[in-house]
């Protein structure tokens, strides 16, 4: 059985006008094709800038650089654009290639509701009723192989962490490879015997022999860890909250994709 440790990947991520899901904007969006079976020929990538026609926040442009300016400029039509993304990453998906990402609830959701608002199919549409998978989402497995550590959990520390490169951070089209490089990394390391991980690693005993244990994994099983993982660090993080008195209503357990409500989708 061919495992997840050696498939292709089909990487991507967005940049965004804010956090909010339900109603930000995508602004760019890049998606990569990795096929390590090809060497040095098997990279291919594409990236968009969206336009729009509406301010992006300081807040937000700070981070990523995009601004109203450049969107204006070098922006293309967002229907057209979310509509070729939707389709590569369904067609990725047809051709048995995992979508891969960092903390891709974000990314899934923010398109999901762009093309909606957008009316253009979505990628859950594109795939007939089957499941947005197999995905693999760096932050997830990580915190499922090595959940005590501490320390930030952002894209450039698991980077550091698992000693890849990441250049361009907080362009999409960096980021996206810079999280196929991590799940490169942890697919390496998965097929590493549980006592190496221990004593090299430096994963606790528990720890190594669950990461261990992903290395046999076709995508569709390591998929299925990664939703009963998701859950279980939401309902950690809600209890966590909890203790602090703080609310936790915007912690959701879905993954890859948060789905609409019953009264969003009647509105």
């Amino acid at each position: 059985m061919d495992t997840w440790t050696s498939a292709p990947m089909l990487p991507w991520d967005t940049e965004t006008d804010g956090l909010d899901t339900e109603n930000g904007h995508i602004v760019q969006a890049a998606i990569a094709w990795i096929n390590p079976a090809e060497g040095k020929n098997g990279l291919a990538k594409k990236a968009w800038i969206l336009n729009h026609g509406i301010d992006i926040p300081k807040a937000a442009s700070d981070v990523h650089g995009i601004t109203r300016e450049r969107c204006d400029t070098e922006g293309l039509d967002p229907a057209t654009v979310l509509d070729q993304v939707a389709q590569h990453l369904a067609d990725g998906i047809n051709n048995g290639w995992p979508l891969v990402g960092m903390n891709v609830p974000f990314d899934f959701t923010m398109l999901d509701r762009g093309c909606r608002r957008l009316n253009v199919p979505t990628l859950t549409d594109r795939l007939d009723g089957r499941p947005v998978a197999p995905v693999i989402d760096v932050y997830v497995l990580d915190k499922h192989v090595d959940p005590y550590r501490k320390g930030k959990r952002n894209l450039s520390a698991l980077c550091e962490r698992y000693g890849v490169p990441i250049v361009d951070a907080h362009d999409a089209t960096g980021d996206a490879l810079a999280a196929a490089r991590v799940a490169w990394r942890m697919g390496q390391l998965a097929r590493r015997p549980a006592d190496w991980l221990r004593t090299v690693w430096g994963l606790k005993s528990q720890d190594a022999a669950r990461f261990a244990a992903l290395g046999g994994l076709s995508l569709l099983e390591l998929h299925e860890v990664q939703v009963a993982a998701k859950a279980q660090q939401a309902r950690s993080f809600r209890e966590y909250r909890a203790k602090q008195n703080k609310p936790s209503d915007d912690v959701s357990e879905d993954w890859p994709l948060i789905p609409l409500t019953a009264c969003e989708q009647q509105a």
